[in-house]
């Protein structure tokens, strides 16, 4: 029996046609797009949704350049144009039902006598440079300066999960009260160095989430032409990143580029590779091959075995990038993907809301929970909700441990 999202899929390539159907997106993300610069601020509901929304672009720009793949592994599920209508429908209803979700909630922020928990200047400079070469030494082996991305990734490096981890807890923590120019200038020092050092490791999820929270911590989502200008230059250094990272920064600069025709069109940040993981899911979904527990895999995640792998073992290669759309219709069907894109858009839009009034909210418990959610926001939507859940639970029981032993020292109504 075929899954949902396929027969409409098959359904929709007979009456409205393939072509009508891959550039739907284009519309979506154009409109985002749109709404973005209408507002001219930072605005989490409209990034989020373009994240989410971006791999979609994969079989109209890809067919426009003429190329009939867009990744080197699993060409089998690339010859399939219904698979790649299947897997536009469904991250279309998942950012569908994330938007519906945003206008649920309220914009609005109270913030009363919440208490709030101040660190000061003197504690959060020790702990980010304890943190900073933590990172340095243990995040990746090699930097893409001198290296090739694949060269960096098959050293495996001890630790590398946790202090990425450890960094996550302490940004939205400890960076998270930012209340006073002095603190609010080290504050901006502290992220211009984990965004530098980010780049040079080519973690741009990282570099994406930290450019976020910088930008409501120095406490004015209106852009003006200087940020705007800071933005553009970012964007261009992560393609650029994307790019030369194949064989090296110095290596591409000196060779004028890599020297090599692609038989494929790939988009920036291995969009292309989650929109290939959707048309999997949903070809593995369809073919009724699942046992019992893995038609469920969130059963498995306290074993910590994720649709990932679980993926791979069914035949499929792993490009790189689980969509949580993906998650969520795996585990729960059609129904699942809209109630969680629901709810999921619902949490953005008051995460936005709190990091709006960081300077008069930050150091409560939710907006230490908005930057928690900020920081893991490209990885839950491109990779897995694990990192989002994880660091949540943390920062909740760090919080609470706080709170109760340094209670006299730190906290105040």
């Amino acid at each position: 029996m075929n899954s949902l999202i396929y027969e409409v899929a098959v359904w929709g390539q007979k009456v409205v046609g393939y072509q009508a159907l891959t550039v739907l997106p284009i519309l979506f993300f154009t409109w985002i797009i749109i709404r973005q610069l209408l507002y001219f601020r930072l605005d989490l509901v409209g990034v989020a949704l373009g994240l989410a929304a971006f791999p979609m672009l994969t079989p109209w720009l890809s067919s426009l350049l003429g190329f009939d793949y867009f990744t080197m592994l699993n060409y089998d599920l690339q010859a399939r144009p219904v698979l790649k209508v299947a897997a536009v429908i469904l991250i279309s209803i998942f950012c569908s039902a994330f938007y519906i979700g945003s206008h649920f909630a309220s914009a609005l922020v109270k913030i009363g006598n919440q208490q709030k928990i101040k660190f000061t200047l003197t504690s959060t400079t020790v702990l980010f440079i304890i943190i900073f070469s933590l990172l340095f030494k243990f995040l990746e082996a090699h930097t893409i300066l001198f290296n090739d991305y694949g060269t960096i990734k098959s050293e495996d490096q001890l630790f590398s999960s946790t202090v990425h981890q450890i960094f996550n807890i302490f940004a939205a923590v400890f960076l998270n009260y930012v209340r006073g120019d002095k603190r609010r200038r080290a504050i901006l020092i502290m992220y211009l160095l984990i965004i530098a050092l980010s780049f040079l490791m080519s973690r741009r999820t990282l570099t994406i989430s930290v450019i976020i929270i910088l930008v409501y911590s120095m406490g004015n989502t209106h852009f003006t032409i200087r940020q705007m200008l800071g933005l553009a230059i970012a964007a261009f250094l992560l393609w650029f990143v994307g790019i030369s990272r194949t064989v090296g920064v110095f290596n591409y600069l000196s060779n004028g580029g890599i020297d090599n025709i692609n038989t494929f069109f790939s988009l920036p940040g291995g969009a292309s590779n989650v929109f290939v993981g959707s048309m999997g899911v949903i070809d593995l979904i369809n073919s009724g091959d699942l046992n019992n527990l893995d038609k469920v895999p969130i059963v498995w995640w306290l074993d910590g075995r994720y649709e990932s792998e679980i993926y791979q073992d069914y035949g499929y290669q792993y490009n790189g990038g689980m969509h949580l759309a993906n998650t969520l219709y795996w585990n729960f069907g059609t129904v699942g993907v809209i109630l969680g894109g629901v709810i999921l858009g619902y949490i953005c839009k008051r995460c936005d809301a709190y990091l709006r009034t960081i300077s008069v909210s930050g150091g409560t418990l939710a907006s230490m929970l908005a930057a928690g959610f900020v920081l893991t926001l490209s990885t839950t939507l491109w990779y897995s909700p694990i990192a989002l859940i994880k660091l949540t639970v943390t920062i909740i029981i760090l919080h609470s441990i706080i709170r109760v032993a340094f209670f006299r020292q730190y906290a105040a109504k």
